[in-house]
């Protein structure tokens, strides 16, 4: 899309449906090759919305992994866009400037970073989360602009929250990068095939003894089973990722581990 906004183009884009529609249908307003934030830029399928998500910086991606990680989060929207004339209406109640386009007097477009929908006494509720870096709410411009997105979800009733780096465990963000592609949503194979595998694969872990490493027992599991070298590291991925197996997240997952000191029972 042209980078220049416009009246135009913000009614093209709310006409083509970008800002609505739920799980695989949401189409976030901001894409990554559109993005203005700093940072690495992030395409991903998701696993509770099998689409692709648009996260603008590393620190998104970070919060990204850890919501699609969470049971009780069942729909995640990013780049989630305010009505304009809210946004405004709050502003000028602050008495302070509402952000405009580059080069031009159009009042942006605001939008916070994740919408989210969570089941919580069995009932749908969702959440709005503002994604910053914890240098930048030194800022007394940046504080400006979070405290519109906090008024306007206040006035919709809907919790709103921020996430910095400090919330954010690097170990349990390595971990789920290393087996997100591994969830049967982003897989495209046999599942009725890797599943029957998987079922003796967990159930021989469960039943290892306590001083098995991870890796002795995948060498034996291919050896009995006439697989693939390495193809155990894949299964492992596979069923933790799917939570047939449950790990501690918060510990570097390293093969050479006891079963025991890994595996949570």
């Amino acid at each position: 899309m042209n980078s220049v906004w416009s009246e135009e183009k913000i009614e093209r884009q709310i006409k083509k449906g970008y800002g609505s529609g739920t799980g695989s249908e949401y189409k976030p307003w901001i894409h990554v090759m559109e993005g203005g934030s700093l940072g690495v830029k992030h395409r991903l399928n998701g696993w509770k919305t099998n689409r692709i998500h648009q996260l603008l910086s590393k620190l998104e991606y970070s919060t990204f992994l850890a919501l699609e990680w969470c049971d009780y989060v069942v729909d995640i929207r990013e780049q989630y866009p305010l009505e304009r004339n809210k946004t405004q209406e709050i502003a000028n109640r602050m008495g302070v400037n509402h952000s405009i386009y580059p080069t031009t007097n159009i009042p942006i477009v605001m939008t916070t970073d994740f919408l989210i929908t969570v089941n919580e006494n069995d009932k749908k509720i969702l959440k709005a989360i503002s994604v910053k870096p914890s240098e930048e709410l030194e800022k007394p411009r940046v504080l400006e602009k979070l405290e519109i997105e906090k008024q306007y979800w206040s006035e919709q009733g809907i919790d709103w929250g921020i996430v910095t780096e400090k919330d954010i465990n690097k170990i349990f963000t390595e971990n789920i990068v290393s087996i997100h592609q591994f969830n049967s949503s982003a897989l495209e194979l046999d599942h009725s095939y890797i599943d029957r595998i998987t079922i003796p694969f967990v159930k021989g872990l469960t039943e290892s003894g306590s001083e098995v490493t991870l890796q002795e027992y995948f060498d034996t599991f291919e050896r009995e089973n006439n697989l693939d070298t390495g193809s155990s590291i894949s299964l492992f991925r596979y069923a933790v990722a799917n939570k047939f197996v449950k790990i501690d997240m918060w510990q570097k997952m390293r093969f050479n581990k006891r079963i025991s000191d890994l595996i949570l029972n």
